[in-house]
């Protein structure tokens, strides 16, 4: 588990975030574990889309993974990942990299406004 993920529970948490099917904490010596973490990824995606109105989109072109943030009533846009990505091209090599950087940008703008559920 990286720094970015650790700072993203801690940021979850002061959001509300309550996970309903996993703990914010990694199984020690797990084989399953990126498969859990693509799993929670998507129920923060999910908790941000239902109880914040904030839709995250991840798609794909020739260099790889790119997001961007919307309101879900609406499609107001709120943001894309602008070729930030650490790949040469600006883009991620992961779909479970993408969507973390797009959750967390979408939470430090919550956390910035101040926003709780």
């Amino acid at each position: 588990m990286g720094i970015a993920t650790k700072n993203l529970i801690i940021t979850l948490k002061k959001l509300g975030f309550k996970s309903k099917f996993f703990t914010d904490t990694p199984y020690k010596y797990s084989t399953k574990e990126p498969v859990r973490r693509v799993l929670w990824l998507e129920e923060i995606k999910m908790w941000l889309r239902e109880d914040h109105n904030v839709m995250i989109s991840i798609y794909t072109n020739a260099s790889g993974y790119l997001w961007n943030k919307m309101d879900s009533i609406g499609g107001t846009d709120r943001g894309w990942s602008q070729y930030d990505g650490p790949n040469d091209s600006g883009c991620w090599d992961d779909y479970p990299d993408a969507l973390e950087a797009a959750i967390i940008k979408a939470c430090s703008s919550m956390e910035n406004q101040g926003q709780k559920n």
